[in-house]
């Protein structure tokens, strides 16, 4: 996370977290560093300027972080002063004086930002902004909240309610159409040559300063999930099955619908048969290797799953009839055919699959993809 401190000194060891590059990997590292400390118990590192960790397969990395570093009796009589006074070492005993974190607050990061204040104590924390590639979006304003101001002065918004973002034909709204509490899919246009660009994420409208709407993200839109930086999409789950298929004879499978579970870090897998399979075979071989596969053809997913900031997948059996039920309860809403879609991808666990799951199964932590 950026941070601003008033303080000398540093501690050695913590090159190990420089391996976070996302802001959201960001705010795990911060909670690492608490693990961190306590393995690293004794302070002779930083007293004598070494680098404290081994990095067997990039020793030129190593050596060159380590000649960086010197000698700082000081600082490691300091920190062992904390630690005893406070009996653990958090990175609030490391930097009384610090002023400010900031990290992303919105989606599924925000889950996560909760748990700073236990290692750091009631530090001010302020969103980095609605950002991507494309351009930054928000203008941060206040502390502790996803909030920022539509940034309008460097792009032009359009505005799709959420409710209303798989219509063939859409209302597009402009930014003065706004409701205050509704959520919406984003359209931009830039001027690096972006022209109503759907960039696939659900803002909210929080307020507004003055007439300029206040947007905070809520997660990726359309065919598209993240949990820890993933970026899953939909395609990434269709191309990861065909290789299934092609390795097992799962093609049993009648219907199927993925979803990111942001509280479990992990993705569910609500599956229905035509008829019966082998509960050995799915959980011995072929979730295990969907795991693997989904590694391959996402690597952001697979860079998270060796780190075990995803948890492994879960497999959910359902009730015959479950998708057939979905069809007649859209139908009963007055939804035409020709409207009705089935969503592969989705955000969150509907109560009507949670109440028509069957028999579930779950992949050992150490089924590392």
């Amino acid at each position: 996370a950026v941070t601003r401190r008033q303080c000398s000194g540093g501690l050695s060891f913590l090159a190990e977290i420089s391996r976070f590059q996302q802001v959201n990997e960001r705010i795990n590292a911060c909670l690492c560093i608490n693990s961190l400390l306590q393995r690293h118990g004794r302070f002779a590192a930083i007293h004598d300027g070494r680098l404290g960790i081994e990095l067997p397969e990039q020793p030129d990395v190593a050596t060159q972080l380590e000649a960086g570093l010197a000698p700082n009796p000081a600082r490691a009589k300091a920190l062992e002063g904390a630690a005893t006074q406070a009996g653990t070492l958090r990175p609030l005993e490391c930097w009384p004086d610090l002023t400010l974190i900031g990290c992303w607050l919105g989606g599924s990061v925000g889950t996560q930002v909760r748990r700073l204040k236990e290692f750091y104590g009631d530090v001010p924390i302020r969103d980095l902004g609605y950002l991507a590639s494309e351009g930054h979006f928000t203008i941060p304003h206040e502390d502790h909240t996803a909030s920022g101001i539509a940034s309008l002065h460097t792009n032009y918004f359009e505005f799709i309610p959420e409710e209303a973002a798989y219509d063939p034909d859409p209302p597009v709204l402009s930014c003065h159409e706004l409701e205050q509490g509704g959520c919406y899919a984003v359209l931009l246009t830039t001027a690096g040559g972006l022209y109503r660009y759907d960039i696939h994420d659900i803002v909210q409208v929080t307020g507004f300063y003055r007439r300029a709407p206040l947007l905070a993200f809520i997660r990726k839109g359309r065919d598209m999930t993240s949990i820890t930086g993933e970026k899953m999409h939909v395609n990434h789950i269709l191309l990861g099955l065909e290789q299934i298929k092609q390795r097992y004879d799962v093609s049993l499978v009648d219907h199927f619908r993925v979803v990111a579970d942001v509280e479990e870090s992990r993705y569910h897998i609500y599956a229905e048969f035509k008829s019966e399979v082998s509960l050995e075979l799915l959980r011995d071989e072929v979730l295990p290797e969907l795991d693997a596969v989904l590694a391959e053809v996402n690597v952001e997913y697979g860079e998270k799953r060796r780190s075990r900031r995803l948890a492994p997948l879960c497999m959910h059996l359902m009730q015959p009839g479950w998708a057939e039920k979905e069809y007649q309860r859209t139908a009963a809403a007055g939804k035409r055919d020709t409207q009705y879609k089935w969503q592969i991808l989705c955000s969150e666990s509907r109560p009507e699959d949670i109440g028509a799951i069957a028999y579930t199964i779950e992949l050992p932590e150490e089924e590392a993809a």
